[in-house]
């Protein structure tokens, strides 16, 4: 539950993957030791030693709330695709100079260019994957990533937010609770236990059930 023993297991997570070797998981290890780097520096609020784990899950949980009112900011897709398109287009330019320094024997030159492309590239992949690339857990598939804005995009980051939060301590998604407490912190009271659970649902299962109605 707290921010120490998460950054335990992200250590242990990236360790393993260093093991195994390979430039993916060596990727993904980096972005796991950062992140726990980051929940070390957190720190946790204090504790009664009295308090249960539930009462401590409880109390997290209302930190987390609190914390993600103050914080969350919508993120769009369009914004991250317009970013990764970006770099991408850097990375082509990278190489047409490399390219032009290498005919100019400039061999030196032209490896830093294409190595900064890579980098350039690599940004972009981890923003948004390419079809044919397989990644770990990418941004534009983020339950808080906005793709169409209707309206409720800070609300629906923040739900998203908070999701995650009820997901690790209580091993449950708890629409109702995250009805109640988006209600409570953004002054409404038409956010329903079903509104959640379409707001997080998966991008995959909205298509299918998509297919499904219109085969049907």
């Amino acid at each position: 539950m707290t921010n120490a023993t998460w950054a335990a297991v992200h250590r242990r997570q990236a360790a393993d993957l260093r093991q195994k070797g390979g430039k993916e998981n060596a990727d993904q290890a980096t972005l796991l030791e950062a992140e726990a780097a980051f929940e070390e520096r957190q720190g946790d609020p204090p504790r009664d030693p009295s308090w249960t784990e539930q009462d401590r899950g409880v109390q997290l949980f209302f930190c987390h709330a609190c914390d993600s009112a103050i914080e969350s900011e919508p993120v769009f897709f369009q914004d991250i695709e317009a970013k990764a398109n970006q770099l991408r287009e850097l990375a082509e330019g990278l190489r047409r100079q490399a390219s032009i320094s290498r005919s100019f024997k400039q061999e030196k030159k032209a490896r830093q260019l294409e190595e900064l492309a890579m980098d350039h590239e690599d940004e972009a992949d981890i923003l948004l994957p390419q079809a044919n690339q397989s990644k770990f857990a990418p941004q534009a598939d983020d339950p808080w990533v906005i793709r169409r804005d209707r309206g409720d995009a800070e609300i629906r980051t923040y739900v998203a937010l908070l999701s995650t939060t009820t997901s690790m301590i209580f091993k449950d998604s708890l629409f109702g609770v995250l009805a109640i407490v988006a209600n409570v912190v953004h002054e409404r009271n038409d956010v329903t236990r079903a509104m959640v659970r379409e707001w997080l649902r998966d991008p995959r299962d909205r298509k299918e059930l998509a297919a499904t109605k219109r085969s049907s």
